[in-house]
């Protein structure tokens, strides 16, 4: 009886000991594998859309959520979701984000419209990249900030939980915030001649950075510039011909910024059924010397940066005015041809001044030989 007693207390003994000895292998295991876990990255995401499900909660959310940006050991940053609501790097150096992600840029889903003598524009056009992996984070990236911005309780997005971004993907996450405004040219049907001009007058203005309340004289920035093609036996001069090609561009820029305003331009005058062909629409500049010029004024409270993008070398090239802030403002375009050698040309300004009414400016450009009237 005893002997029994003593193994019946024995075996009881012995499963609790087995019984404490899982419960610390499985606490072990488990607090290995929370040291274990990474955190969900940009890439996972992108490979695995289900672990979206990772950074959103069935709860009531935390609240006030708080911006927490931490650099990791590996140069990756830790972030809060809320944080992506804004630019994480600094807007006033905004443009090393640009500069970061030009290589991958191979265009933009929208332009200046040269199809349409009346169009809209509200700085929405999107860069396409050349990469399908880059393009498939920057399209999760603009979903996830454009849930964060539309209540985001509703999709059950937690702005507390972090996500791992490389400098990169958060140069990408910043450009949801910026406008883009570019304005095309096809330059394969010029000249060889026209062609060089063109293209060294566009790329100078390339990486122009114009301050909040400056002013950006296009003649200085394209004047004497190396390699213009200039002809046999041609004079010294500061532009030749098709530089004007540039400031056309910048104009067009201009007519879809909301805040970039235009001080002084001249129009091609006779020159215009050479210039534009059959019809003229009246949107160009010509700068054929420092007595013709083109300058504009950056009136809002952000910078104006200017990039020149090559789509398809020797054909097809943009150039971008780019702005660290949506505007929430829609351009009209309106131009036609009012006589042979004149148009008329019309920026109309719109912006929400409450749910159901908007306000408007216009400006008015009357073709001259002159320059124009606003």
């Amino acid at each position: 009886m005893k002997t029994t007693t003593k193994i019946w207390i024995l075996s009881i003994i012995a499963s609790i000991f087995f019984s404490v000895n899982i419960s610390l292998a499985q606490n072990t295991e488990t607090t290995q594998n929370i040291k274990n876990t990474k955190n969900i990255t940009l890439t996972k995401i992108v490979n695995n859309p289900l672990l979206i499900n990772k950074i959103t909660t069935p709860t009531q959310n935390i609240f006030p959520p708080k911006c927490v940006i931490k650099k990791l050991p590996n140069n990756n940053y830790l972030v809060n979701l809320i944080c992506l609501q804004q630019p994480i790097f600094s807007t006033e150096n905004f443009t090393q984000n640009i500069d970061k992600l030009r290589p991958y840029i191979q265009d933009f889903d929208q332009d200046y419209d040269l199809n349409n003598n009346s169009f809209n524009y509200s700085g929405n056009a999107q860069p396409i990249f050349k990469n399908r992996k880059t393009q498939q984070k920057y399209n999760t990236l603009k979903k996830i900030v454009k849930n964060l911005n539309t209540h985001y309780w509703i999709f059950q997005l937690d702005p507390n939980k972090k996500i791992e971004l490389t400098s990169n993907e958060i140069a990408l996450a910043d450009m949801q915030h910026y406008s883009f405004y570019p304005a095309r040219r096809f330059i394969h049907e010029l000249w060889p001649c026209a062609r060089i001009n063109y293209r060294i007058a566009t790329a100078s203005i390339d990486k122009k950075f114009v301050p909040a309340q400056q002013d950006f004289n296009v003649n200085k920035r394209i004047a004497f510039r190396r390699g213009y093609c200039k002809g046999k036996d041609s004079p010294i001069r500061p532009f030749y011909w098709w530089s004007c090609g540039a400031s056309t561009q910048v104009f067009r820029i201009s007519l879809l910024h909301p805040f970039l305003e235009t001080h002084d331009r001249e129009n091609h005058g006779i020159w215009y059924s050479r210039y534009y062909g059959k019809e003229i629409t009246g949107d160009d500049s010509s700068i054929i010397d420092f007595r013709q010029k083109l300058t504009l004024k950056n009136t809002s409270e952000k910078p104006v940066y200017f990039r020149y993008l090559e789509v398809e070398k020797d054909k097809n090239v943009l150039l971008i005015g780019i702005s660290p802030k949506k505007f929430n403002k829609t351009i009209k375009i309106t131009k036609y041809q009012t006589w042979p050698l004149s148009a008329k040309l019309t920026k109309s300004i719109y912006w929400p001044q409450s749910c159901e009414s908007y306000q408007e400016r216009n400006s008015k450009y009357r073709l001259v030989d002159d320059g124009f009237t606003e």
